[in-house]
């Protein structure tokens, strides 16, 4: 068991890491970075009963540990990450790694310098079903891969309201989620075959792209504040056309050719706790999980420039 963690955030999101840090053992103790929500997490810590493990600090004054995960506001993940690797911290950091390639760039070439692992969150390639799905997709060699990505107007999640970072793109709120998803089917490299057939983002809110990156013709239809949360992934050719609905993580449902053919229910332990797992075991085997390697957070904000030019 890792002794301390260190976690910059309070919101929705953070919250849940600290419940699968602490449910799970994975901790002894949380040093807890925030200046907003101070009241509100501390009510929070007591009625889960976590108050004598969580310590509530306003900055990173003191080094307690060497293990810290970003989970704060998007447009703040640049600035606390490189803060962290300064202070030789060893970094989880969630989506978007950075609002531009050249701040992304600085986060890896930076750790490097400082010679700390900082690994990038991508917690769905630690789900049974993108692992099932990406296998269909490589056994039925299908090509056509598409996104349906719409985020209802105040969802509710984990039992609180989405609070959005309003300092971020419509873009760079919803594609470093889908190239995550894109980098399992194959992986994102430094010099992708990138381009792009039809651009068509409405007032920052609702967007449809096409576009080709590498092996894959993708279409992506993204939407915030829509009347209904939709999570689709469809992969097809003339003969045959998959489809992965994950709208409710509780009840996966695929389809073959628009037909019911399996529904998949979690089993064993979240996909989150898998991905913490996996980054918190590498600090001591220094065996580092390619599905949260950093250059895919990078090369996923160099796409997304891409897109936004």
């Amino acid at each position: 068991m890792i002794k301390s963690v260190t976690i910059i955030g309070s919101g929705r999101w953070s919250k849940q890491y600290i419940s699968t840090l602490l449910r799970n053992k994975l901790t002894k103790k949380i040093v807890l970075i925030s200046k907003k929500n101070l009241i509100g997490i501390k009510k929070w810590t007591i009625n889960n009963k976590f108050q004598k493990y969580v310590s509530i600090k306003k900055a990173i004054n003191k080094k307690e540990n060497n293990i810290a995960i970003v989970t704060n506001l998007a447009s703040d993940h640049y600035k606390y990450t490189n803060l962290l690797i300064k202070k030789r911290y060893n970094v989880l950091v969630e989506k978007p790694l950075a609002l531009n390639f050249s701040d992304a760039k600085k986060i890896y070439e930076n750790s490097k310098k400082s010679n700390v692992y900082v690994a990038y969150s991508n917690v769905f390639l630690f789900t049974s079903y993108i692992k099932k799905f990406s296998k269909l997709i490589t056994k039925n060699k299908l090509k056509n891969i598409g996104f349906v990505w719409h985020d209802k107007f105040g969802d509710v999640r984990y039992g609180e309201k989405i609070r959005r970072d309003k300092k971020i793109s419509l873009c760079f709120d919803i594609f470093p989620h889908i190239f995550s998803i894109l980098s399992y089917f194959k992986p994102l490299r430094n010099k992708n075959n990138f381009k792009i057939f039809k651009k068509l983002i409405s007032n920052n809110n609702s967007a449809h792209i096409k576009f080709k990156l590498n092996d894959f013709n993708c279409t992506c239809n993204i939407k915030k504040d829509a009347k209904k949360r939709i999570r689709i992934i469809y992969a097809k050719n003339s003969n045959l056309n998959l489809q992965i609905d994950f709208t409710d993580e509780n009840s996966i449902v695929l389809k073959k050719n628009n037909k019911i053919t399996n529904r998949i229910n979690h089993k064993g332990k979240k996909p989150l706790y898998k991905m913490i797992s996996k980054f918190l075991s590498s600090m001591i085997t220094k065996n580092y999980d390619k599905r949260i390697d950093l250059k895919s957070g990078v090369y996923a904000i160099k796409l997304i420039e891409k897109i936004l030019k």
